[in-house]
């Protein structure tokens, strides 16, 4: 059992590593090379690989395509604050969604909840 704690640990680990290097990569403006290191902990889940993930899709180029949303209400269902605020606020503003007041207060309350 201390075996797969361990296992866990490093997933962990390398994940968090991972999006670190991705932000570093943002901050150095290659965004290529940020959504190369997110798109593996994104795939595995990770919440804040989702979010910068699908920031990348919200605010590059067309050709990456629309897939902020869905990306956003992963990390939003993880239980990631700043997912369910911006969410809420893309509900509200009808900004890459279907306007909806009922989803809007939804993630909004979420994103407000004491954690």
């Amino acid at each position: 059992m201390r075996w797969l704690a361990c296992a866990l640990d490093c997933v962990i680990f390398n994940a968090a590593a991972t999006v670190d290097k991705a932000l570093e990569a943002l901050r150095a403006g290659n965004v290529e090379a940020a959504r190369n290191e997110l798109q593996a902990p994104a795939n595995a889940g990770e919440p804040r690989a989702l979010f910068l993930l699908g920031r990348i899709y919200l605010l590059g180029p067309p050709a990456l395509g629309n897939r902020d949303v869905g990306l956003r209400l992963v990390a939003a269902a993880a239980g990631m604050p700043i997912a369910q605020t911006t969410l809420g606020t893309m509900y509200y503003s009808g900004e890459g969604v279907t306007k909806d007041m009922t989803q809007a207060v939804r993630y909004l309350e979420r994103g407000k909840a004491p954690r």
